[in-house]
């Protein structure tokens, strides 16, 4: 498990507020023990993991993948880039949140913002309407939710933290 001890004095540093014991000395040390600690951290993948799939037969990945990025018969809707999109300037400020109130515990600050993308991710797939269902599709599903028909798709987003 990597803790960062001072994450408090480093955060206050970077945000320009530095306390009243800081000094560039203490801010210097804490900087280079964050580095020391953060060569080689975990990270996130979010997403649409190896061992889900649709029916026992096609991966929920490839489905995703699929609409994400449109096939001859399938519209682009590109779910996953409109999540990043929307979500990916909140991600530090929420890590920095999560860090400071884990007590610089790394992995469970990226656990909270690992499970905040899965929700966004979900939040956007339940969100999207355009482009819309042909009409075949609507009257088979008896609805009108592009990326969702059974919810396979939806329950199917996950996270999990790698440290290759």
């Amino acid at each position: 498990m990597a803790v960062i001890n001072g994450i408090k004095s480093l955060l206050n540093r970077l945000r320009g507020k530095p306390q009243a014991s800081a000094n560039k000395t203490t801010f210097d040390a804490i900087a280079k023990r964050v580095m020391d600690k953060t060569k080689n951290l975990p990270y996130i993948n979010a997403g649409f993991l190896e061992d889900g799939s649709m029916d026992g037969n096609v991966p929920v990945a490839a489905v995703a993948i699929w609409n994400e990025f449109g096939t001859p018969t399938i519209p682009e809707r590109p779910f996953m880039r409109q999540t990043i999109e929307k979500n990916k300037a909140q991600w530090p400020k929420l890590f920095a949140a999560a860090l400071t109130q884990a007590g610089g515990d790394f992995e469970a600050a990226l656990d909270v913002v690992a499970e905040r993308i899965v929700e966004q991710i979900q939040n956007e797939i339940k969100a999207f309407k355009e482009p819309p269902n042909a009409a075949s599709t609507i009257k088979k599903k008896g609805f009108d939710n592009p990326l969702i028909d059974t919810g396979n798709m939806l329950r199917s987003v996950h996270y999990e933290i790698k440290d290759d």
